[in-house]
């Protein structure tokens, strides 16, 4: 009993335990389902250089110039651009940018999903996507 109060059992179970986080110590914990997944970084189209099609609008800063700019840019005819309301030039980019990733190399069908959001702006036009 006189050795238990002097604590020698303690200094036992101290050094145990030293031991084991010196030998476990330099091991990483295991990452969980989720967190071993590595999923790309979503990039808002303000980095990637994108313009989402939902900004463009009749209302807004140059919208229907720089639409008007990105057409020709591509080669339609300015008097048909024209013609075209905001809905139909629109639908034109949306297969102008199919077009163009898919002679980038990237596959019909994610070309597709891809172009259905955004388009890359070629013509340089400068669209105002913020009331700023």
């Amino acid at each position: 009993m006189h050795s238990m109060s002097q604590g020698h059992c303690k200094e036992e179970r101290v050094d145990a335990k030293k031991t084991r986080i010196e030998e476990e110590g330099c091991k990483f914990k295991k990452q969980n389902a989720i967190q071993a997944k590595h999923m790309p970084q979503h990039q808002t189209p303000a980095v990637s250089g994108l313009i989402p099609f939902g900004k463009i609008n009749t209302k807004g800063a140059g919208h229907m110039e720089g639409s008007q700019t990105e057409l020709c840019h591509w080669g339609v005819a300015v008097a048909d651009v024209q013609k075209l309301r905001t809905t139909a030039r629109k639908d034109m980019l949306k297969e102008l940018e199919v077009k163009r990733l898919m002679d980038a190399g990237v596959p019909q069908q994610e070309a597709e999903t891809l172009g259905k959001k955004h388009f890359k702006a070629l013509s340089g036009f400068q669209f105002k996507l913020s009331d700023d």
